[in-house]
């Protein structure tokens, strides 16, 4: 489901619909007054006729209710219901009986919706742009439906409405560390995952998504910027995205050097997309960044051994040899033959030398401990922040202890 502000700005926001909460003034106290706004969101996928809508009810601050409605009355899900996927708000079932009752029974609102659904395929098909489509006829105004939440009543008409409340729920300079500095892990992988889905859901992605990707490679961005510099999107500098790309991609992940222009398109796709959602001031010398040569470079720096960490150097040598090691038994089975092959002659075991070499891999399997080798400075942060958060746990462990 893809938001129709992003399908048809032009008339997402001036067609969307609001509802006014107005609470009762007691005792000369000042009523609480809050507006809700409904806002659509349609299937994009070209052969798929659902005839659904999903509305997201925000308020200014949160994601109060996900809906889903169908528009065919025979079909078993038409609904409304509460979409299982959906973010829910406390207050989610009362608003999903007042949007049953009171809004969803308005014909014109309904005629509204399906409408926009079809603008919504015609555009995707290619037969409508976007700036051509025609507004919807009025709807008449509805007021004092009933009273859906405790001492509210609400006013339920169509206004324009800040459609960024959409993205109330993400906030993408929101911190995934704890007090102490330290990755919260779901806070992280939640962070990652809500953006990732965003970005598959715009504009810039879709030809990728057409073209097959899987969209992996700004999450994993994101995991090494977060894990080695303790830095997400909005905070990344230039340097880091270039050693997280130029370094770290070829040294930890299992990735051949002709899969490099997969990887610039969608980082290039991706940092668009924030530059025009979020307007971060750092997408712009990011872009220039990923600009031409990024591919050639990235492509070199796959290509060159010399550049694997040791992890990396074991499977790409599995892969090599013919092995699965995406698979937990393929792992092992080169494991048995590696060691069957080389550990019979321990004298070639010595100190560790570069990633590329047999001995610094055999050392792996001999379980031998070679001493903490950082070839970049992204490495040696990272070992910094793991130091940092080793000590302040000790610290923590000390005082706990003084205070018995």
């Amino acid at each position: 489901m893809v938001p129709f502000q992003k399908i048809c700005p032009k008339l997402a926001q001036p067609e969307c619909r609001t509802i006014h909460f107005v609470g009762d003034a007691k005792a000369g106290e000042q009523p609480a007054d809050q507006e809700v706004a409904l806002f659509e969101s349609f299937c994009t996928e070209k052969d798929c006729d659902c005839r659904r809508v999903m509305l997201t009810a925000a308020s200014e601050n949160a994601i109060e209710a996900t809906i889903s409605f169908g528009f065919d009355p025979d079909d078993d899900l038409r609904g409304p219901f509460l979409d299982p996927l959906g973010k829910q708000g406390a207050d989610a079932a009362e608003l999903l009986v007042l949007v049953r009752d009171a809004i969803l029974t308005d014909p014109e609102y309904v005629a509204r919706l399906e409408r926009h659904y079809a603008i919504t395929k015609d555009i995707i098909a290619g037969r409508l742009r976007p700036e051509d489509a025609q507004p919807s006829p009025r709807i008449m105004t509805m007021t004092d439906l009933r009273k859906p939440l405790a001492s509210q009543r609400p006013r339920v008409e169509n206004s324009v409405v800040d459609a960024k409340l959409i993205d109330a729920s993400f906030d993408i300079r929101q911190e995934v560390f704890d007090a102490d500095g330290e990755e919260d892990e779901d806070l992280a992988t939640e962070y990652r995952e809500e953006l990732g889905k965003r970005f598959a859901q715009s504009p810039e992605a879709q030809p990728l998504l057409e073209g097959g990707s899987d969209l992996t490679w700004a999450e994993t961005m994101m995991y090494y910027g977060i894990n080695y510099f303790g830095s997400t999107p909005p905070t990344l500098s230039v340097g880091e995205v270039s050693e997280v790309v130029f370094e770290l991609f070829p040294r930890k992940v299992s990735l051949s050097a002709s899969e490099s222009g997969e990887v610039i398109a969608e980082l290039r796709a991706f940092w668009r997309f924030l530059q025009r959602e979020y307007q971060l001031e750092n997408a712009a010398p990011i872009l220039k960044l990923l600009g031409p040569g990024a591919e050639e470079r990235l492509h070199d720096a796959l290509d060159d051994p010399a550049n694997f960490g040791m992890a990396k150097s074991i499977l790409m040598l599995g892969q090599e040899a013919g092995f699965d090691m995406r698979t937990e038994a393929g792992l092992a089975a080169f494991m048995l033959a590696y060691n069957s092959r080389h550990l019979g002659n321990r004298a070639t075991v010595g100190r560790p030398t570069s990633p590329q070499e047999p001995s610094r891999r055999l050392s792996m399997f001999a379980n031998e401990e070679p001493p903490p080798q950082f070839s970049n400075r992204a490495e040696r942060r990272a070992a910094e922040r793991v130091k940092l958060r080793e000590e302040k746990k000790r610290q923590k462990q000390a005082k706990r202890q003084d205070r018995r």
